[in-house]
């Protein structure tokens, strides 16, 4: 099981790189990648150890936007490694992103590089300007990008040999590797990938191994896809997205009195109408007409589900609710739903969708509270003929 690391807790500017971070919670940018993709492109890290390597990362883009990486690339046998540089075999690069497309529909979604024991989480201004130059170049709207570092225990007798990399024109540097105790991926998205800056943002795998992997295993028209490369899950460190939960809403059923209350509004009031749980409570929320506000009906949990509260709320004032409780509960807290509708309807001047058989349309609820002499009378008569009504 993976084990995850919160880098988006540092903030600004990663330290030592770039890759600014969203704040807007609505956005919630990530990256899905097939965890076969993610052993892979670590394997691939752990082999060059304490030098720079890379690669590309192939896939498709969601309906959300969000970059879903199936299948990432090795570096190519030309490519340019050194301790602070990595440049990819372009050769390999045109051959391999041409049958990606071709053969398996594969499209590119960014890049991957190591930034091994660098100690930089993030992206270099090199690092942007190219990924921007080739989003503007091929007319690419969205991008991922990944660097690796590592965590590792140097020791000369631990695990530790020398190794000779190819640096281009034929030139070739000697690195001393030391064991890797764990890899952490730093993952990015650019939204605006032509001329915008990449955000930080966690990663969703999707378990079990991508079957482009598969293909491209089966195939040996470029060996170097073939080339199985691997790193243990529990090594491998990285910032895990997690969905929001669920409302729990879907889960609970509502009590079968207040259902029976509920079925007999009118069809479209009921349509309108939704019900939510708080601390005990079943709250239903029915908006009243002509875009007036709505009343909050809060019924108590248990059995016998008495109501608790009966709100008030005008459009745009939300935060003062007026308490309508002793004005529409006279007889008892188990009014009907449908009575307490149509007197919160009368005392707020709104509109019930079926005749006042009545024809009076009572006392209107001010926002401050207020009532004149006049309007007291009217409501102890309107009390009186709804104490009535209860009655009957």
């Amino acid at each position: 099981m993976e084990k995850n690391i919160d880098v988006s807790r540092n903030s600004g500017v990663a330290s030592k790189g770039w890759g600014l971070r969203v704040d807007q919670p609505d956005l919630q940018p990530y990256v899905g990648i097939w965890r076969s993709e993610v052993q892979f492109m670590c394997g691939v890290a752990s082999r060059w150890r304490n030098i720079e390597t890379g690669g590309e990362v192939y896939g498709f883009i969601s309906h959300a936007g969000r970059p879903v990486i199936m299948l990432v690339t090795p570096p190519g046998p030309k490519a340019i490694h050194r301790v602070a540089q990595f440049t990819q075999d372009l050769d390999f690069f045109k051959e391999t992103d041409a049958f990606l497309r071709n053969n398996v529909g594969l499209q590119y979604e960014g890049s991957w590089h190591s930034h091994h024991h660098l100690d930089i989480e993030g992206l270099s201004p090199g690092d942007i300007h190219s990924t921007n130059a080739i989003a503007l170049k091929n007319g690419y709207r969205r991008l991922a990008q990944f660097v690796l570092t590592f965590g590792y225990e140097y020791s000369p007798n631990l695990d530790s040999r020398s190794n000779q990399v190819f640096c281009g024109k034929g030139s070739v540097e000697t690195v001393t590797e030391s064991k890797t105790n764990f890899i952490c991926i730093h993952s990015f998205f650019y939204p605006d990938a032509a001329r915008g800056k990449p955000v930080r943002c966690p990663i969703r795998i999707i378990p079990g191994t991508s079957p482009f992997r598969r293909a491209v295993m089966r195939s040996s028209m470029i060996p170097e896809l073939a080339r199985p490369y691997s790193f243990p899950r529990s090594r491998i460190l990285f910032d895990s997205f997690s969905p929001p939960p669920e409302p729990g809403n879907h889960d609970r059923e509502v009590p079968e009195r207040i259902s029976n209350e509920f079925l007999q509004l009118p069809e479209d009031l009921r349509e309108k109408t939704r019900v939510a749980y708080k601390e005990g409570l079943v709250v239903l929320s029915l908006p009243l007409s002509l875009t007036r506000g709505i009343v909050f009906v809060a019924y108590n949990e248990k059995p016998p589900h008495g109501v608790e509260a009966v709100y008030f709320c005008q459009n745009g004032k939300a935060d003062t609710p007026i308490d309508l409780r002793k004005k529409v509960l006279w007889s008892s807290p188990y009014t009907g739903l449908t009575k307490i509708y149509e007197r919160a309807v009368r005392l707020v001047g709104g509109s019930a969708g079926w005749p006042d058989k009545s024809g009076e349309t009572g006392e209107m609820v001010k926002p401050n509270g207020g009532t004149s002499k006049e309007e007291a009378i009217n409501n102890r008569e309107e009390s009186a003929r709804i104490g009535r009504e209860e009655v009957l």
